[in-house]
């Protein structure tokens, strides 16, 4: 399994929550500023979780993410 680090997550949990609440994708500036980021950070977080599957993107529009999957909990053995 493909882990996530601590700040991957929250990103994808932020972007979630808001897809919920506003019925659409957050930019990658508003990422940046409920993270407390920069919004090059916010990208650079955003594209480790498009590498890792966990988010898609389409192209040609300003906000264009998507949850592809969710990290799975585990416990530890």
């Amino acid at each position: 399994m493909i882990d996530l680090t601590q700040k991957q997550t929250n990103v994808l949990l932020y972007i979630k929550t808001y897809v919920e609440q506003y019925q659409g994708p957050p930019t990658y500036r508003e990422i940046g500023g409920a993270m407390k980021c920069t919004t090059k950070t916010a990208y650079n977080h955003v594209k480790a979780l498009i590498r890792k599957g966990f988010v898609g993107e389409r192209p040609g529009s300003n906000r264009s993410l998507r949850i592809l999957k969710l990290p799975v909990a585990r416990e530890d053995l």
